[in-house]
């Protein structure tokens, strides 16, 4: 025999998860935002370190002669191409003032030239002096020495050059020193190319005071 069932005595259905489904809307969202986070970084990066056209490419155009403005100072006494717009800062010290001119191409780059007044027995003792300038740059940068050369005297001057290196950032620097200043010839940069610091110091020239 056969019952039917009557509508009211039917059992009523479950009702539908709704706050389970929102759970899952939002637990998608949360991890499709941090998605694009990652990848936004990841970017980010890539763009800053390897493709930025602010610093990387007009760096590259730099060292390969295309791209450079150039700084003359007579009363600094030198000249050099830097590779983009250069500012000049003063400050005082016991000896005179000291000279910085710089030029900041991009993220991760910054050439710059230094004019330290020294002393005339600096140049006497010439090895002594330059050793200790590679090493207070060290210092001063917080960064180890990778390589240096001898200090060599070369006309009326003394030179030697370092490379030094923290993290991910080098520094190439030229140390030369003259009869009354010591100049330093920096690049400051994300990778260990010499490329750019090759032609900032074939660039670099001391001139006469006026």
């Amino acid at each position: 025999m056969t019952r039917v069932v009557e509508p009211d005595e039917a059992e009523p259905l479950e009702a539908i998860p709704v706050v389970s489904t929102r759970e899952g809307i939002i637990a998608a969202i949360v991890a499709w935002a941090a998605l694009f986070l990652v990848i936004g970084f990841a970017g980010w990066f890539v763009w800053t370190r390897v493709i930025d056209p602010s610093a990387g490419s007009l760096v590259s155009r730099y060292a390969d002669g295309d791209a450079g403005n150039l700084y003359e100072g007579v009363g600094d006494q030198f000249r050099v191409v830097l590779p983009s717009e250069w500012r000049r800062h003063t400050r005082p010290s016991p000896l005179g003032e000291i000279v910085r001119v710089e030029s900041k191409p991009g993220a991760g780059y910054l050439y710059s030239v230094t004019v330290t007044p020294q002393p005339e027995s600096a140049l006497e003792a010439y090895p002594a002096s330059l050793d200790a300038a590679i090493d207070g740059f060290a210092k001063q940068h917080q960064a180890r020495v990778v390589s240096s050369t001898k200090p060599v005297p070369f006309d009326d001057v003394a030179v030697a050059y370092g490379t030094f290196r923290r993290n991910d950032t080098w520094w190439r620097a030229l140390f030369m020193l003259a009869p009354d200043r010591l100049y330093t010839v920096v690049e400051e940069a994300p990778n260990d190319s010499e490329d750019g610091f090759n032609r900032m110091t074939k660039s670099f020239t001391i001139i006469g005071a006026g």
